[in-house]
């Protein structure tokens, strides 16, 4: 740990019994120094320790400037993205709209929403462009759970049977922005096959308006003219209606506008940190972005004391900034943001830009903005408090509007405020969430989810803070036909988490019962409450059952190594609502089947377990007590997670009684426990009649 001031606190906190605070410093200390290498380590081993003395973690809050992208994958696609590669974010905002979501969805409606999002799309960027606004609803998405997301760039000659097969793949399509419909040839054919012979829905979330239509080849024209007809349109604006009707009907229209972050109300001390009389402009340096108009702005305004920077990437070498203008280049999302917390006034140069959302970030940032009367913000932004609108894109009309926003107070925090509302994340989902939803054709699988079988799931709940990760996977397997268990250590239940485990889980599933349970036996020792429970319910009988847990493994196996574990075996067992159905097709096409799990977690019993780990003699002990040979080469799960069949269990499981909790070692249990033994015993006895069957989930992604 880091010595200085912040651990001598945190000690003190710690010696007082003050876990709340020590925690607070403790998220202090990781922020300072998460640089340093095995610092997680570290952290990840107080923040168990503050656990053990009842303290119930929040979840972690994240963001990254950049995700994956998979370059050239295959022939006919440029770039690629799959699930975990929309991660984005994780904040305040997001657990609203996530909680918001789930606890007004019903089973039923959880059952029938779409399972697949195919997005296509050109720059895979979060900073500017087209494709940021369609990455917070796919962030949005990937935290909810349930679904399968692939994000796809088409090569300009993608083959027709290539486009095809990824449309018939996914239940919902949508494209972001016009570059594939003008660029990849036999896009707009393929979708009217997909819409006239499956009636597949597909979308076009569109940004583009008559300025760029107007200057596009007469190749490109028709293309859009051929597709229209067969789209659902979502617009950032109600002016691109008319801008897009001389190109055909499309089936519906819908004004979602554009999302941004809600951003923390400026601290009274920022304005007298922010440099007066900076001007800045971001996105990429070209023409439509306005960079002939900035560069005589910034020559004939920088004698009077001005200063103009510019934030993007220049692609073209024959458009350049001026002497008067500073290249900032390309800036992450916090780069950016940190820039804009400096700024005075946000001068959108833009001949066209329909809804850009860096000058409605500047704008709650506290920026004063300029804006052009060709944007789609003027419909919302208008008349606000730091906000002026220019007419004619010419220095003589710029230039006296720059000065009286120069003398000008920022924007009110209601002006702001208001904007936030409007156009934030939790509004935004609502908005293209719903359209989705509701135009996506779901016969198929209402039809198919309705014949789901009883499904037990058994969720041991240790680590408050994966909370929500445990709650996106469970969207997987929630519906009319899932009861959920959720066990709780006793230390842990507070009435705050009962309330927030109700409210997140109870309207998706037909039951929920959170139970209390002493911290011995790890998952093991819980799961046998459960099993008890499940023996003598006489309601919804259970023909699956589905064991998982928050997994951790810091003292076996170390943070990184225990979070691979946890998600590797999540996203084996659930990941998705394809990948469930996969596995349940697996049970009723093979009735003796009495255990599935991810095959890469499947480990014949090792020299360890055999020696140095004491494991040998209790499993060997239980084997001989459910009549099971002792020299058994059948491969057991490693972390106690699983698929079985409810009938095989209980039948196996009533051979001898079980054991009761007292019987298992309180807390994290080592090497030859009961717990361990019984993590052994398990698959065993569901291997009893057949084989394991060895799940592979990447089978499940086209």
């Amino acid at each position: 740990m880091v010595h200085g001031p912040l651990l001598v606190l945190y000690r003190k906190h710690l010696a007082e019994a003050d876990f709340s605070g020590a925690k607070t410093v403790l998220d202090t200390i990781e922020q300072q120094y998460a640089h340093r290498p095995f610092f997680a380590e570290i952290v990840a081993g107080e923040r168990e320790r503050l656990e053990r003395h009842g303290l119930v973690l929040e979840p972690s809050h994240s963001s990254r400037d950049h995700l994956p992208t998979q370059r050239a994958p295959s022939p006919g696609i440029d770039r690629e993205r799959h699930q975990e590669d929309h991660n984005w974010y994780f904040n305040d905002e997001l657990e609203t709209c996530l909680n918001s979501w789930w606890s007004c969805t019903s089973p039923a409606e959880t059952a029938s929403a779409p399972r697949s999002l195919l997005v296509l799309g050109n720059n895979f960027s979060l900073s500017t462009g087209v494709f940021r606004p369609i990455s917070h609803y796919l962030n949005f998405l990937h935290h909810l759970g349930g679904m399968r997301l692939h994000s796809v760039q088409l090569s300009d000659d993608a083959c027709p049977d290539l486009i095809r097969r990824l449309i018939d793949q996914h239940d919902t399509v949508l494209i972001n922005g016009l570059q594939q419909i003008c660029n990849v040839r036999h896009l707009a054919k393929a979708v009217a096959e997909a819409a006239t012979t499956s009636g597949r829905s597909v979308h076009g979330y569109l940004h583009e308006t008559a300025w760029i239509l107007d200057r596009l080849p007469e190749d490109q024209k028709q293309r859009i003219r051929n597709i229209i007809p067969h789209l659902d349109l979502l617009l950032c604006c109600q002016r691109q209606r008319d801008d897009f009707a001389p190109y055909g009907l499309a089936k519906s229209h819908t004004i979602i506008r554009n999302p941004t972050l809600n951003i923390n109300s400026e601290d009274p001390t920022q304005r007298n940190r922010r440099n007066s009389s900076t001007v800045l402009m971001v996105g990429t340096v070209k023409e439509r972005k306005g960079v002939a108009l900035f560069n005589s702005c910034a020559s004939q305004m920088t004698p009077q004391g001005f200063r103009f920077s510019w934030a993007g990437q220049i692609r073209d070498k024959y458009i350049s900034l001026g002497p008067d203008v500073l290249h900032l280049g390309h800036l992450g999302s916090q780069a950016l943001q940190r820039i804009l917390s400096k700024t005075d006034i946000f001068f959108l140069s833009s001949l066209e830009d329909t809804f850009p959302l860096s000058a409605v970030e500047a704008y709650l940032h506290g920026c004063k903005v300029l804006l052009p009367s060709t944007t789609g913000l003027v419909d919302l932004m208008n008349n606000r408090s730091g906000v002026l609108i220019y007419d004619h894109h010419d220095v003589d009309a710029v230039e006296p509007l720059l000065k009286t926003l120069r003398d000008q107070p920022p924007p009110t925090p209601s002006d702001r405020r208001a904007i936030a509302s409007c156009l934030g994340l939790e509004a935004f989902i609502d908005r293209i969430h719903r359209p989705l939803i509701t135009n996506t054709l779901a016969t198929h699988r209402s039809s198919t989810e309705s014949n789901w079988p009883g499904i037990a799931v058994v969720a041991h709940l240790y680590y408050t803070d994966l909370v929500f990760e445990l709650s996106k996977q469970l969207q997987s397997v929630a519906g009319p036909t899932t009861d959920l268990y959720i066990t709780v250590p006793t230390h842990k239940q507070t009435p705050t988490l009962i309330s927030r485990l109700e409210r997140m889980f109870q309207p998706r599933f037909r039951s929920v019962q959170i139970i209390s349970v002493p911290n011995r036996g790890m998952d093991v020792g819980p799961f046998f409450e459960v099993i008890r429970r499940i023996q003598v319910a006489d309601a919804n009988p259970a023909d699956l059952i589905l064991k998982v847990h928050t997994k951790k493994s810091r003292r076996a196996s170390g943070a990184d190594k225990g979070k691979r574990w946890r998600r590797g075996l999540l996203n084996g067992l659930l990941g998705n609502r394809d990948n469930v159905q996969s596995i349940i097709n697996c049970f009723l096409h093979k009735p003796d089947l009495g255990l599935l799990a991810p095959e890469q977690f499947l480990m014949v019993r090792s020299q360890k377990d055999r020696t140095t780990g004491a494991n040998d003699m209790l499993v060997r002990e239980l084997l001989e007590r459910y009549q099971l040979p002792v020299e058994i080469e059948q491969p057991f799960v490693r972390g106690t997670m699983f698929w079985a069949r409810c009938s095989t269990l209980m039948q196996e499981l009533q051979r001898s009684p079980l054991p009761e909790l007292i019987q298992f070692e309180p807390g994290h249990a080592t090497d030859g426990s009961l717990a361990h033994a019984y993590e052994r015993l398990l698959p065993y006895l569901l291997q009893r009649h057949q084989p394991v069957h060895p799940h592979q989930p990447s089978s499940m992604f086209p």
